[in-house]
């Protein structure tokens, strides 16, 4: 596991053997927590994974209370700043969330959909690039959905 990257928070970790890249909010997200956040997934998907590859993002909301308007509005703006590479059919991005709230989980959906929004707004061919998602109750379910969705990813990649 390669040293995380923190900020008030969150914290941001790549696991090796798993080929995730970890997220974990603690309280109210910030935009300056949001920016860390991009900053450092890109990193990732760049040095560890490749832009061509798919991102497999776990996101733990056990210990998040909710997100500012402005961190809102980074993740959604930052859509319009994805590669070619990544708006590729075969890099999309798959996050599996997981914990918190009922409530919280609901909004994680609700997020999700307006980014797949902005994507659109913001000149994006249909779906390319954008996430496929899942948000579970539970760690382990979590991180099952995203093991399950690499081996399909794996095993198509090699049939070609």
């Amino acid at each position: 596991m390669e040293n995380p990257r923190k900020s008030e928070h969150a914290e941001v970790r790549y696991e090796a053997d798993t080929g995730f890249v970890c997220l974990t909010q603690i309280g109210r997200l910030e935009g300056a927590d949001a920016r860390m956040i991009i900053e450092t997934m890109t990193a990732y998907h760049t040095q560890h994974i490749g832009l061509s590859e798919p991102l497999y993002m776990l996101i733990d909301i056990r210990q998040a209370t909710s997100m500012s308007p402005e961190a809102r509005k980074i993740f959604a703006e930052s859509q319009k700043d994805l590669s070619a590479e990544q708006r590729s059919s075969d890099s999309q991005r798959r996050l599996a969330i997981f914990g918190g709230s009922f409530a919280l989980r609901s909004f994680a959906n609700l997020l999700m959909e307006a980014m797949r929004l902005a994507s659109r707004a913001f000149g994006a061919n249909a779906d390319a690039g954008l996430a496929e998602w899942t948000v579970k109750v539970d760690e382990a379910t979590a991180r099952a959905w995203l093991t399950e969705e690499r081996r399909v990813y794996l095993a198509r990649k090699a049939r070609m």
